[in-house]
């Protein structure tokens, strides 16, 4: 993959994410899950308004997927560590 690939979507995910804190984890609805047209019901997780925000509803909610292209919803894989000491690692799985 080229660097400046690589840089320039790092750059766009710490322009969004950083600065922000998980206000909410719960599943897609199931309405939502039947307008997208999909099969899986994955875990979605709302970030608060960043705090330079003026507005403070500029939140966002993150939506794992399958694929860039948005065929279905996603898990998500997190692994935890202390001092660079692997702690644990899970996957919260679709429904």
């Amino acid at each position: 993959m080229p660097i400046d690939y690589e840089k320039k979507w790092v750059n766009i995910a710490r322009r969004q994410l950083v600065g922000r804190t998980i206000e909410s984890v719960k599943f897609m609805s199931e309405k939502l899950v039947e307008d997208w047209m999909w099969h899986k019901v994955p875990l979605q997780i709302t970030l608060s308004a960043k705090p330079a925000d003026k507005d403070k509803r500029n939140k966002i909610v993150m939506t794992p997927v399958a694929d860039d292209e948005h065929n279905n919803g996603g898990a998500l894989s997190f692994e935890g560590f202390q001092q660079d000491k692997f702690l644990i690692e899970t996957t919260l799985p679709t429904l």
